[in-house]
C-alpha cells in the first residue's frame, strides 16, 4: 500500500477547484499582515492546526515548522508547510536519540522554534506535540514581531506588552503551547483547534474574545507512554554511585534483574542517560 505524501515542495504548483494558486511570500515576511489583525491572525492559526493535524493523523511528525518553512497565498488564503524533511520514528532509542539531539548542530534561526525535548534539554521523546511547541513561536511571533527568550530554565519568555490589542485568552493558549513539559501543552491539535475555532467565532459575532482557560476541551488523541520514573530513588542512587565509582578509574559491574515489563530498560537508560559523563560508553 502507497502511503500518501504528506507535504508539498517548494517548486511544485498546485490547482485548487480550478483556481490557480499563486504562493506569495513565506510567512516570516508577511508578519505585519496578520500583526494588526486579530481576525486574519485567528483565520491563520486555523488552517495551520489544521495542516499539522493531517500530519499527525499519519504519524508524522514536522520537526522543523518555523515561520521561513510556511508559504502562504492571498487567494485562497491558506499557508503551505513545506520542507518536511524529519519524520520521526517513534520506536529510537531513548539514549541514542538524546545522543543524535545533542550533536546535532541547528542553525540559528531554527533554534528558536524548537522544543527543550529536541535540544536535549529536557529527557523526553520527540513527538506530536513538539509540532504544537513550534506552532506556539509561530503564534507569538505573528502576535509580537518576535520569537520567544529562553531562560537558564529552558523556558520560553513571554512579553505581550509589544502587541496590546492581544486578548488574555490568546495569550493563556500561546504560554500553554510552549510549556516547557509537553504533557503541560495541548495533548492534541483538536484541543487546541477547538479553542482557536471557539476564540474566532466570538469575535466575529461579539467583537471580542471571551475568558476562558484553555484546554478544557482537549484530549490525548495519541496512546503516549511517560518517562518518568516512580519508586525507583533507591536504584538510581545505586547506578549513580556505580558511575562515580568509573569515574575513579575502577571496573564495575551490574546486574539488572526483574520480570518482564517492570522497567528494567528505562531505568538503566534514563539514569545513564542523564549520569554518565562525555568520556562514558553506553552499549
Amino acid at each position: 500500500m502507497t502511503r500518501k505524501k504528506p507535504y508539498i515542495q517548494n517548486n511544485e504548483i498546485h490547482q485548487n477547484e480550478g483556481v490557480h494558486l499563486y504562493i506569495t511570500k513565506t510567512l516570516r515576511h508577511g508578519v505585519n499582515l496578520f500583526f494588526y489583525d486579530l481576525i486574519a491572525f485567528l483565520e491563520l492559526a486555523i488552517v495551520l492546526v489544521k495542516k499539522t493535524g493531517e500530519l499527525h493523523n499519519d504519524c508524522f511528525v514536522h520537526q522543523q515548522l518555523r515561520s521561513d518553512n510556511i508559504l502562504f497565498s492571498k487567494r485562497p488564503k491558506e499557508p503551505y508547510q513545506v520542507s518536511f524533511t524529519h519524520p520521526k520514528d517513534h520506536d529510537d532509542n531513548v539514549y541514542q536519540d538524546y545522543l543524535r539531539r545533542k550533536k546535532y548542530v541547528y542553525k540559528k534561526s531554527e533554534r528558536p522554534y524548537l522544543a527543550p525535548e529536541q535540544l536535549g534539554k529536557i529527557k523526553h521523546h520527540i513527538d506530536h506535540r513538539t509540532d504544537l511547541y513550534a506552532l506556539g513561536v509561530i503564534f507569538y511571533e505573528l502576535t509580537t514581531k518576535t520569537t520567544p527568550k529562553i531562560d537558564m530554565n529552558h523556558q520560553a519568555v513571554l512579553d505581550f506588552s509589544l502587541n496590546k490589542n492581544i486578548p488574555c485568552t490568546i495569550t493563556l493558549i500561546i504560554e500553554k503551547l510552549l510549556s516547557k513539559y509537553p504533557e503541560d501543552r495541548y495533548q492534541s491539535y483538536m484541543g487546541l483547534l477547538y479553542d482557536v475555532e471557539v476564540s474566532l467565532e466570538e469575535l466575529k459575532q461579539t467583537g471580542r474574545v471571551p475568558h476562558f482557560f484553555p484546554g478544557q476541551r482537549d484530549k490525548p488523541s495519541q496512546l503516549v507512554f511517560g518517562d518518568y520514573l516512580y519508586g525507583r530513588e533507591k536504584e538510581k542512587r545505586h547506578i549513580q554511585m556505580l558511575l562515580k565509582t568509573i569515574d575513579n578509574d575502577k571496573s564495575c559491574f551490574l546486574l539488572v534483574s526483574g520480570y518482564s515489563g517492570v522497567g528494567k530498560t528505562v531505568l538503566v537508560e534514563n539514569t545513564i542517560l542523564w549520569s554518565c559523563k562525555r568520556h562514558h560508553f553506553f552499549i
